[in-house]
């Protein structure tokens, strides 16, 4: 990438950055074309958060027609998708009492009601449900009898083959008649990763982000829900801003009311760690600076917890944001460069090392492409 067009992403960066974080009263606009700054909000999934953040004093800004409609046609596009998700949830509420299965409601509408103030507020377009791993196949049994039609393998059995799909797939996908939805039997699938089923299902709680009411994760176990989203997205070369600020938004909220040497604690004995603490330090370089999360800073400091920190890339924030975030001007070479890059970084976070990382993408990487909706969409198409 030039320097111009890095320029210009510091650019658009931080006018997003001001208004997400800031007072409102001193952004401008950046002197690109505004359409460009458009595209990038839409590129970083940002649109809807952007105008709840600045609907009070967006006229103040002094927008573009094209920019201020743009950023209120996002916020009214995600209005629209979750109300399909809130109905989607109603059917599978539905199917799922009647199969008498417990389930949580995972990120989407749970986490932008209770971190974003608003359902509508943070970009979704998909329903996640997370079940016992027990009644994943009733669950799977319960949606497809109710018109879901299955987009993935199923996961539930007790075959060799079933096993090590588990290992690396961690839901379900289902075509619904409004949205996708995923049924989780866990947060994350890795050979590395040892959570708990018991420790997630311990601290669930009840929640009025939905007409009904559902069940919640305890913020403990949302907050590592989303880091353990932002470090797949980064691994898998889709992570953008929203990858940052939804952990940005838990963090400030359970900053003060969290024991961090114990959560670092439980990270260590599920294997998480370093993916725990490479997330916060990563979302502290990029959106807010240092000493934003005064209490996890200084439970990082106290732990010494500082030494399994690797920046991705050496350099200036704004560089390590467009080599992770934002590479839509890299040259399809460098682009490439900058996927192994980012894997090989995600993959050393792993326990036991890069190497061992390596070894279980590579054995695993049949299952999870016989696991992708795509190619199973097209064998059943064929079928």
């Amino acid at each position: 990438m030039s320097d111009l067009s890095c320029a210009h992403t510091q650019a658009h960066l931080k006018w997003c950055l001001d208004i997400l974080f800031g007072s409102g009263s001193s952004e401008r606009t950046p002197a690109k074309c505004p359409y460009d700054l458009l595209a990038f909000c839409q590129r970083q999934q940002i649109g809807p958060l952007l105008f709840q953040r600045s609907e009070l004093f967006i006229e103040s800004l002094g927008l573009p027609w094209g920019l201020e409609g743009g950023i209120e046609a996002a916020s009214l596009e995600q209005w629209q998708r979750s109300n399909r998700i809130r109905f989607e949830l109603n059917r599978v509420r539905s199917s799922l009492a009647a199969a008498g299965i417990e389930w949580v409601l995972l990120k989407g509408l749970a986490l932008a009601h209770r971190f974003f103030g608003s359902p509508d507020a943070r970009a979704c377009s998909d329903l996640d449900v997370l079940v016992h791993r027990a009644d994943l196949g009733r669950a799977t049994d319960s949606l497809t009898a109710a018109g879901y039609k299955l987009c993935s393998p199923r996961l539930d059995g007790g075959g060799p083959w079933r096993r090590m799909q588990r290992r690396a797939l961690h839901h379900v996908e289902l075509a619904g008649g409004s949205c996708e939805v995923e049924l989780h039997h866990c947060l994350r699938s890795h050979p590395a990763l040892h959570i708990p089923e018991s420790q997630l299902w311990s601290g669930v709680e009840n929640s009025d982000a939905v007409r009904g009411g559902c069940r919640v994760l305890s913020d403990e176990n949302v907050l590592l829900t989303m880091l353990l989203a932002l470090h797949a997205d980064v691994e898998l070369g889709v992570a953008n801003l929203k990858s940052l600020v939804d952990v940005d938004a838990v963090l400030t909220a359970v900053d003060a009311s969290t024991d961090w040497q114990a959560f670092f604690a439980r990270r260590r004995a599920e294997r998480t760690l370093a993916i725990a603490v490479n997330g916060i330090a990563l979302t502290t370089r990029l959106l807010r600076g240092q000493n934003r999360y005064p209490a996890v800073d200084d439970a990082v400091r106290q732990a010494a917890l500082a030494r399994l920190v690797r920046p991705p890339v050496a350099g200036s924030p704004i560089g390590e944001f467009v080599a992770l975030f934002d590479s839509t001007e890299l040259a399809p070479s460098a682009a490439r460069r900058r996927l192994v890059r980012n894997k090989l970084w995600a993959h050393r976070q792993y326990h036991g090392g890069l190497l061992s990382a390596l070894w279980s993408w590579a054995s695993s990487l049949p299952i999870r492409l016989h696991g992708s909706s795509r190619p199973f969409q097209n064998f059943q198409e064929r079928r």
